[in-house]
């Protein structure tokens, strides 16, 4: 048993006990925020079930489907439905549990979500079916009655705190990956195994702070141009597209962050700071803007966004959203 899990300690008991207890319901939903957790406690939650040793694969055990990588499709689809009412009609090959999990399971269309709906009201003998969302309200609410919820919800900041301190992330590095993972261990995960990420992140929310306060316009310039642009497709269309605009969209998840960050610090929300080592610099700014100019500018972000997510130009998309933001600071 290898898989472990940082806090949801509830969860995690109450997963063991039914286990323990025979107890076990025909189908779990998990939900919770992206990266909160609800992979890594399914794996868990699998791992004990079946009694795992050291060489247990989930991804290779004959008696275990897991839906995932499911991005690049548009929605789950019938015939993968067919194929879990298939698999489960099937004895266990070690006399143990068929399961079944499906990731983003909010992605079923309405013909795979009725024929889910028909698997879940007739369950067979000794099998599990386990689901993952992000937002339990895009499933059909008669799917959710007939599961058992586990609903995770941020992890709190002395559990991350132990375990960043368990893979020796430096003191001066924690509080800030505390603040900006915001309670979800996959993102604090992402931040610690990339060397650069911290610092990445934090050269992005410098430009803005700077362009902000100084209200010059050619060093956020020259860093979207040498940083950004130089690996974004303004060619490309569809998945493609948003896949060669990632660090596009990333710098302006930032950048919304960094924004949202400045109304908490209007009204001194400062343990709520996604980026806690600006705090002087948000409050400094925060005291010069407006909550109708700091409005404004989360507005565009949101639209600069939506554009290149819609396949805009991104170059006259940034630029649009720079002569924007200057013209209300």
């Amino acid at each position: 048993m290898t898989t472990q899990v940082i806090g949801h300690n509830k969860a995690q008991t109450y997963l063991q006990n039914s286990i323990k207890q025979e107890s076990l319901t025909h189908a779990y939903l998990f939900c919770g925020p992206p990266s909160v957790g609800k992979t890594t406690l399914v794996s868990f939650f699998i791992e004990r079930l079946f009694n795992a040793v050291d060489n247990f694969s989930i991804e290779n055990n004959p008696d275990i489907l897991w839906i995932k990588n499911l991005a690049v499709k548009k929605d789950i689809s019938i015939d993968q439905i067919r194929e879990i009412k298939d698999f489960l009609k099937l004895h266990s090959w070690n006399n143990n549990y068929r399961v079944v999990i499906i990731q983003q399971a909010d992605k079923l269309n309405k013909e795979a979500g009725n024929a889910l709906l028909k698997t879940l009201e007739e369950p067979t003998t000794r099998s599990l079916l386990i689901l993952i969302v992000d937002n339990i309200h895009k499933l059909l609410p008669t799917i959710v009655s007939r599961c058992q919820v586990i609903n995770l919800t941020p992890v709190n900041a002395e559990d991350m705190r132990e375990w960043l301190s368990a893979h020796n992330v430096l003191k001066r590095d924690t509080e800030t990956v505390i603040h900006l993972a915001q309670g979800n261990p996959g993102v604090a995960w992402n931040i610690i195994n990339d060397e650069n990420s911290l610092n990445n992140i934090i050269k992005m929310g410098n430009v803005l702070i700077n362009f902000i306060k100084t209200k010059s316009i050619d060093q956020i310039v020259e860093y979207i141009q040498t940083e950004v642009l130089n690996q974004a497709s303004t060619t490309k269309k569809g998945s493609d597209f948003v896949q060669d605009n990632k660090k596009v969209l990333i710098l302006l998840k930032n950048w919304l962050e960094i924004t949202r960050d400045l109304l908490l610090c209007k009204y001194q929300q400062f343990a709520r700071l996604i980026f806690y080592s600006f705090k002087e610099d948000l409050v400094q700014i925060s005291e010069l803007l407006s909550v109708d100019q700091i409005v404004q500018i989360i507005k565009l972000i949101e639209q600069a966004r939506a554009k290149i997510m819609s396949n805009s130009n991104t170059k006259l998309t940034l630029e649009w959203l720079l002569i924007s933001i200057k013209t209300i600071i």
